[in-house]
């Protein structure tokens, strides 16, 4: 066995080892072991039995393209894997279970010394929230990043899911247009399921606050920068600085899940006949998901699309919005010629 092949196979058999129920773990496999350690991998996996049988499932596109999209480590073996990660020249980023929306995203924005988690975003000790005891589920705030300020709006998936209400779209759009007054360049941290629904939404008004952050992203001239993390859903996504809102740069990460709506819901509609006229409707209605979910939620449909920029490693993050703040400093824009647009207050 070659080196390389020796040093996958210890890869493997660490993480074999500590997987497990509990938190998501998104990996790109590197290096000149990466297709030796996604065959050892799925091998290992399938010597499991049915145990791991989703999981081998979604590693089978990972036998061309070496990655690997979800693996489960639970909160206990998640140090001694994130030590066995780095050892191998595994790349690794830390995210709650998607279902469940738990995530808090000061992690992400908040730079603290953690093994345990990715890069953080700000320079260490300067972000600061703005509103933060109104609508918690978007958090707006600024901070620096190499010294500089940013202004950051990013959905908060531990509260509401991270889904767009009323309250929260008055609070990003008086937000970005308080950067964009003062020449503060823009950074979007996008993980969203949805405009809230109900009667109680509609009743208060959701699109025409809704479409407020729209006139609010598409009028700002600030450079504005986002980066989907995960979720990115419907309208909502349009909303949170999509390229048809006038982003400069898109980044995402390897796990970003751009689509119309989740799996579940879109296979309740796309597949209804095929799934009401199988001998096993559960069973086919599992298999829709998880080929949905490997054909459409991803990044990379949408970046070959034009709508992402770049698809990026997690550890990667500060770097590359480093990267674009840069290269958009002196951005110039020019507006018509009139006195102020019509806001839908």
């Amino acid at each position: 066995m070659n080196p390389e092949s020796e040093a996958a196979n210890q890869a493997v058999s660490q993480v074999i080892r500590i997987v497990g129920d509990g938190l998501d773990i998104a990996l790109r496999l590197t290096g000149a072991a990466a297709r030796e350690t996604a065959i050892l991998l799925y091998t290992a996996m399938k010597s499991q039995g049915e145990k791991n049988k989703p999981g081998r499932q979604k590693l089978t596109k990972m036998l061309q393209t070496g990655t690997a999209r979800i693996f489960d480590v639970p909160e206990s073996k998640m140090k001694e894997f994130v030590q066995e990660a780095k050892r191998y020249g595994i790349s690794y980023c830390v995210l709650r279970k998607s279902k469940t929306g738990d995530k808090d995203i000061h992690e992400v924005i908040v730079h603290e010394e953690d093994a345990g988690r990715i890069s953080r975003i700000a320079d260490k000790g300067s972000f600061f929230e703005v509103q933060q005891d109104f609508a918690g589920n978007v958090v707006v705030g600024f901070a620096r990043m190499d010294g500089e300020t940013v202004g950051f709006v990013a959905n908060q998936p531990a509260v509401m899911g991270g889904s767009l209400d009323y309250h929260a779209s008055d609070k990003m759009a008086r937000f970005i247009r308080f950067c964009d007054c003062f020449g503060l360049p823009i950074l979007t941290l996008v993980d969203v399921p949805a405009f809230l629904p109900g009667t109680a939404q509609e009743h208060s008004g959701i699109i025409r606050h809704g479409a407020k952050v729209l006139y609010a992203y598409s009028e700002a001239t600030v450079p504005k920068i986002s980066l989907i993390m995960r979720k990115a859903y419907g309208g909502a996504y349009i909303a949170m600085n999509s390229r048809e809102m006038g982003a400069d740069y898109v980044y995402a990460w390897p796990i970003a899940e751009i689509a119309v709506m989740g799996a579940e819901g879109a296979v309740n509609i796309a597949f209804k006949r095929k799934i009401k006229s199988a001998s096993d409707p559960e069973a086919m209605r599992a298999q829709c998901i998880r080929e949905y979910e490997e054909r459409f939620l991803n990044p990379y449909v949408a970046a070959a699309r034009g709508f992402v920029d770049e698809v990026i490693k997690p550890e990667e993050t500060r770097e590359k919005l480093l990267c674009a703040l840069k290269a958009f400093r002196g951005k110039k824009e020019e507006a018509p010629k009139k006195k102020h647009g019509n806001i839908p207050l």
